[in-house]
């Protein structure tokens, strides 16, 4: 039911919200408001708008319940919790209201004032595809208004990989057995840093020299250690006192979980100014090796935990001067 102020009251407030002003003004301002409203019985509407923006939060934490279901991770889902508050704050409008032009006028807003690059616009034009979707999916709007929105153009740059030099003078910096484990193991299986850190102890078998990991989408797949990585691993598990069950911990008492961070923070400090180091980096570097070595790009991919062959060739693997040419001295006609 909607809530009834007396004039009194709005006058009050109102005076209130203005004490800036001088005692004179102050006198005027409150002449004129009792002149206007005095007479009046003001009425707090309920407006359509407020209704509108509480069903938003409805439906995004349906669409989110929906995602959980479907088994997508906690950080996926954090992810576009975020992003949705972040537009649905800006538009300011109910769901079923928005139109093309709110969604391109949101976008421009996030190009030229927060500097966002074009593959963090993508992700939100990708984020914000999958809601409206899924609205127009349960019928709960009758058109998309995603549907003309495209993906932004984007250059797509190989990253530097670790060459033979640098990998080695790396290896040589780490005075802790954890941290030359870390090292050989990115090195050897390529995993992401984020699947690193969720290892145990019990997951990795040494007889086969491999371990299963879950990527991106709980997908799991093997990977595997080379000699190395499993000679540094088993003397870094033999030095441990601590009853962890993860596979890498701090160093310091109570001996937490390793976290994403703690591996970065590792690696920035065993790096000299000159060699700009990140997990992601062993990564690209072991699979262009494996290109360059003559492997098939479907074992690559596979092996990374890819979805697609695209992401493998334009984005980790970079073929060198010497493999081309040769494939042009064999091949060409």
């Amino acid at each position: 039911m909607p809530l009834t102020w007396k004039a009194d009251e709005i006058i009050t407030k109102i005076l209130i919200s203005v004490q800036h002003l001088t005692q004179d003004g102050l006198d005027q301002l409150k002449s004129s408001l009792y002149m206007h409203l005095g007479r009046l019985q003001i009425f707090e509407e309920e407006t359509a708008l407020a209704t509108g923006l509480d069903d938003n939060d409805d439906k995004i934490n349906l669409f989110l319940a929906t995602l959980k279901i479907e088994g997508r991770t906690d950080g996926t889902i954090e992810a576009y919790k975020c992003e949705y508050r972040v537009f649905f704050d800006f538009v300011n409008k109910n769901f079923r209201d928005i139109t093309v032009n709110d969604i391109r006028i949101y976008l421009a807003h996030c190009k030229t004032v927060r500097k966002n690059i074009d593959s963090t616009i993508n992700n939100r034009i990708h984020n914000l595809k999958t809601l409206f979707k899924w609205l127009l999916a349960e019928e709960y709007i009758l058109k998309d208004p995603m549907l003309k929105i495209k993906q932004a153009k984007t250059e797509q740059k190989v990253m530097d990989t670790i060459t033979d030099m640098q990998a080695e003078v790396v290896r040589c910096s780490c005075d802790k057995e954890r941290d030359k484990a870390i090292v050989n193991i990115l090195s050897s299986t390529g995993m992401r840093v984020g699947e690193l850190v969720k290892l145990n102890r019990s997951d990795i078998d040494f007889i086969n020299g491999e371990c299963i990991v879950y990527g991106k989408g709980r997908k799991e797949r093997p990977v595997y250690l080379d000699g190395r990585a499993k000679v540094h691993l088993m003397w870094y598990l033999e030095s441990r006192t601590d009853n962890n069950p993860a596979l890498f911990v701090g160093l310091r008492a109570p001996h937490n979980r390793l976290s994403d961070d703690g591996v970065r923070a590792m690696l920035n400090r065993i790096c000299s100014e000159d060699i700009k180091l990140n997990p992601h980096k062993f990564r690209r570097t072991m699979a262009t090796n494996m290109l360059n070595n003559g492997a098939p790009v479907e074992h690559v991919k596979e092996i990374l935990g890819h979805k697609y062959i695209q992401t493998t060739l334009q984005c980790y693997a970079r073929l060198s001067s010497y493999v081309i040419k040769d494939a042009h001295r064999r091949y060409a006609v």
